[in-house]
């Protein structure tokens, strides 16, 4: 399954203009970000670092999703993955910055599964790669981030 990290700010961020942030902007202001399970495993963090940008990240969550609601009301960004930060912006009250960058605007997260051929016959793994495979289905959508390349159970 293929989604990307989007930005995502409160409308009345002094620094958002016209729903626009630059990458000066992204090294201005503070960030919330999720914390990984090993240095270096952010990929918004590391997309930055890329183009010499250290972010000041002021707060971390246990994951994405309480992210939108903490930047609400804040000068703070976050970086989120796209069809999560389509669900909860509007309940959150903050919106999705487009980023003119084009490097930072590609940020893609690509879930994929792997499993050795010889535990193929295990039920347990049956059953999993069968709710991955229907969970994943389900989530498919129109446009660039669909699911590619599922493999039935």
């Amino acid at each position: 399954m293929r989604d990307r990290l989007v930005y995502v700010a409160d409308p009345a961020n002094p620094r958002l203009r016209d729903g626009t942030l630059t990458a000066s902007d992204l090294q201005a202001l503070p960030h919330a970000a999720a914390r990984m399970p090993h240095p270096g495993a952010d990929p918004a963090t590391a997309a930055l670092e890329r183009l010499g940008i250290t972010p000041t990240i002021v707060v971390t969550t246990g994951g994405w999703l309480p992210l939108a609601f903490l930047v609400a009301g804040t000068d703070l960004v976050a970086a989120i993955p796209e069809r999560l930060a389509r669900r909860v912006c509007d309940a959150a009250g903050v919106t999705i910055a487009t980023i003119t960058d084009p490097t930072l605007d590609a940020i893609e997260l690509i879930e994929a599964a792997w499993w050795h051929p010889m535990r193929a016959p295990d039920p347990a793994l049956t059953w999993l790669r069968t709710t991955l495979h229907d969970i994943a289905a389900g989530c498919a959508v129109t446009g660039e981030h669909e699911v590619a390349g599922v493999a039935g159970p």
